[in-house]
């Protein structure tokens, strides 16, 4: 039903899918099409933030709780389009959690140690993709259905 994007986690329907999904917002108007889709949206980015969540839980003992309380998901006003990770300033070391690090020395070779990859997001985004799309596909029919029941 979907596939990984150029990106490491841009999702992207399947022209089937794709075909479906305009076929059910024909005849609404434009305002409605944004709202029904861009809640859609939100809804299936917010599986896999819930995945994310869950798997630090899992596998990194709460410190103080700043990156797991900064997950979170941002739409965009003038575009269709969801995201879904860490506000800054207390998500802004998620990457280096999430993908790990070498081993890093200062110039006279002291070493200040790595960081290794848990992959506590890349495998949520993996594990949930169909499922976010599928939620994404149920929740946009149910509003457009909603909107044609009025």
């Amino acid at each position: 039903m979907a596939t990984v994007g150029n990106g490491d986690f841009t999702l992207i329907l399947d022209e089937q899918t794709k075909q479906a999904l305009y076929a059910k917002l024909q005849g609404l108007s434009d305002f409605e099409k944004e709202e029904t889709v861009k809640r859609g949206l939100k809804e299936g980015a917010k599986v896999i933030v819930q995945q994310g969540k869950a798997n630090y839980n899992i596998l990194h003992k709460k410190r103080t709780g700043n990156l797991y309380k900064s997950a979170g998901i941002s739409t965009s006003k003038r575009m269709l389009k969801v995201w879904g990770g860490f506000k800054r300033p207390k998500g802004a070391a998620a990457h280096l959690i999430d993908k790990g690090t070498t081993e890093r020395f200062t110039k006279k070779g002291a070493s200040r140690g790595k960081v290794t990859a848990s992959k506590f997001w890349t495998s949520a985004f993996m594990a949930k993709k169909e499922a976010a799309s599928k939620k994404m596909m149920d929740i946009i029919t149910k509003t457009v259905e909603a909107i044609w029941n009025l």
